[in-house]
């Protein structure tokens, strides 16, 4: 079960970081984001519970498909979104109590999201340093607790520190279209997603498509829309996953 807050509950939650304008819009897109992520996850799976106890590191799946197609603050809300949703998930698989996997972790989501709102994280690498660390400790000793004085056999919660971002990296393949002679442009499944939520998934609207070069390179790591553009005519979006991709693949896209 994956925690859900009405957006009107999010909104009194947040009132505390700031009444901007500015601020106000990026709350409203953070409650857009968190509400994309929800759907997306409902519909692939893409947190499977593990039931081992592990919580994950400062890998986020979404950061990584927004962050680098869109602006650094989509990464940013897409990063807390992400782990808000996949700690409520996990430690509810796992058999804690709500007071832990949705209050504690709307506490925490509060607490990250008025950091962001009021400037409190830097940018390093591209990317906001968020303290994602520290906010697993307190799920750590919150679970510490509650195993110690009323359910001794629930998975202890932990941190891998060898864990290693994404599903096995990226792979370098080559896009080629049949036809040949297209052009060919292709974005992220959630990124398609936030886009049609939106109301424009059109290669003018929706800005986090990406023309493939006249080469053809790309690297992929995930599941992706494909829209082939010929002299005339066009294919797709198509879905494509193109997750267990390898390097120097052919993708042939279009008929």
């Amino acid at each position: 079960m994956l925690l859900r807050l009405h957006p009107s509950m999010l909104v009194a939650l947040f009132v505390t970081a700031s009444s901007s304008v500015a601020q106000s819009a990026t709350l409203n897109d953070y409650l857009f984001m968190k509400s994309a992520v929800e759907t997306y996850s409902d519909k692939t799976k893409i947190y499977k519970p593990g039931k081992d106890g592990e919580l994950g590191g400062n890998c986020n799946e979404f950061a990584a498909m927004t962050g680098l197609i869109g602006t650094e603050m989509d990464g940013a809300l897409a990063d807390i979104a992400g782990k808000v949703v996949f700690w409520s998930n996990e430690l509810t698989a796992l058999g804690y109590p709500s007071s832990i996997s949705k209050d504690l972790v709307g506490q925490i989501e509060h607490d990250l999201v008025t950091n962001l709102l009021n400037g409190r994280y830097h940018k390093q690498y591209g990317f906001y340093d968020i303290d994602f660390g520290k906010q697993v400790d307190r799920l750590i000793d919150a679970g510490d607790k509650y195993r110690a004085s009323n359910n001794s056999h629930l998975k202890r919660l932990f941190v891998d520190p060898t864990t290693s971002c994404g599903a096995g990296g990226e792979a370098e393949v080559t896009f080629t279209s049949s036809p040949s002679g297209a052009q060919i442009s292709v974005i992220p499944e959630f990124n398609y997603e936030l886009c049609k939520a939106h109301g424009d998934t059109s290669l003018t609207g929706c800005t986090a498509w990406r023309r493939v070069n006249s080469t053809g390179a790309g690297r992929v790591s995930s599941v992706y829309y494909v829209y082939v553009k010929w002299s005339g005519r066009t294919s797709g979006p198509t879905r494509y996953d193109l997750s267990r991709a390898k390097d120097g693949q052919k993708i042939v896209v279009g008929d």
